[in-house]
């Protein structure tokens, strides 16, 4: 059946493993108790292997999966109002910062994502498009 196919496959992977005897399930995985709120065993197996390999995975490899990450503080501050909806003038005033100082940092989060407009940026940076 699938409840032994992940039982069997991925059980043994996961460190410490699983307490069946709670509802809902609960993982001891990197030291940390994690609660699944699943209804089927096989679906909690398989959201703590999903934790379990994200914990195994480097740096570089989250990095790549939270691309705001390569934000400086002020450019996700930038970033935030514009997902707001802020012109560069709102932004320049809400910031303390001058209109050109907005558009450096645009034109900066621009070039790090090779996008040429704020769309595009949010589609980006929002996983919405590669």
């Amino acid at each position: 059946t699938v409840e032994e196919f992940f039982y069997n496959s991925i059980h043994p992977r996961i460190p410490d493993g699983l307490n069946e005897s709670e509802s809902p399930y609960y993982f001891h995985i990197n030291n940390r108790k994690i609660k699944v709120m699943v209804q089927e065993k096989e679906s909690a197996l398989l959201c703590a292997y999903t934790i379990y390999l994200y914990d195994q995975g480097d740096e570089e490899e989250r990095s790549a999966a939270h691309p705001q990450k390569e934000l400086s503080n002020r450019e996700l501050e930038i970033y935030h109002l514009v997902l707001k909806g802020y012109t560069n003038e709102q932004i320049a005033k809400q910031l303390w910062i001058t209109i050109n100082t907005v558009k450096k940092h645009l034109r900066n989060m621009y070039t790090k994502y090779n996008v040429t407009n704020r769309t595009s940026l949010i589609y980006k940076l929002e996983g919405i498009v590669d």
